[in-house]
């Protein structure tokens, strides 16, 4: 510590001030790397988000064809019709093909609901219900007529015979 005054109080050295400097600007310099990694990361953010923006709006113009000339391998609805000739060949994929022939980078999970928001079985087989599919690591809630809600693994088959 520093030598007294006539007052009792302590004076400081200059080697104190000089050091509280260094301390101060190390401190500024901290914060402005702080600042500028945060702006980095919150850009990244943005441009991750505008991707799954662009993924999440072309990926029904993949799924939709305005009729049976413009169908390509993806296409599960044509018209206004869901085809089920191509709905089963793409229930029938494994999540990973499936993600590539649509040319996706994020995980998806694809279901229809009725006019009425309920999501719709898209298996035939009534022995087997399966609300959607995509990546097995999402979750769909599904509500029942009575208004009971189930949680679903996306693209899951419930065997109920």
């Amino acid at each position: 510590m520093g030598k007294k005054t006539k007052k009792g109080v302590p004076k400081i050295d200059r080697s104190q001030t000089f050091s509280m400097d260094i301390l101060v600007a190390l401190a500024i310099f901290i914060a402005g790397i702080v600042i500028f990694l945060f702006l980095i990361n919150g850009n990244a953010d943005n441009k991750t988000g505008d991707k799954l923006v662009s993924e999440a709006e072309s990926l029904p113009q993949k799924l939709i064809a305005s009729d049976e000339y413009s169908s390509t391998n993806t296409t599960i609805v044509i018209g206004n019709k869901v085809d089920s000739w191509l709905l089963n060949r793409s229930l029938s994929k494994n999540y990973t093909a499936l993600k590539r022939e649509l040319d996706l980078v994020n995980n998806f999970c694809i279901h229809f609901e009725d006019d009425n928001g309920n999501v719709v079985d898209l298996n035939e087989d009534p022995c087997k219900v399966q609300y959607s599919m995509g990546d097995p690591r999402l979750m769909l809630t599904i509500k029942d007529q009575s208004g009971t809600e189930t949680t679903v693994a996306c693209g899951s088959i419930e065997i109920v015979c």
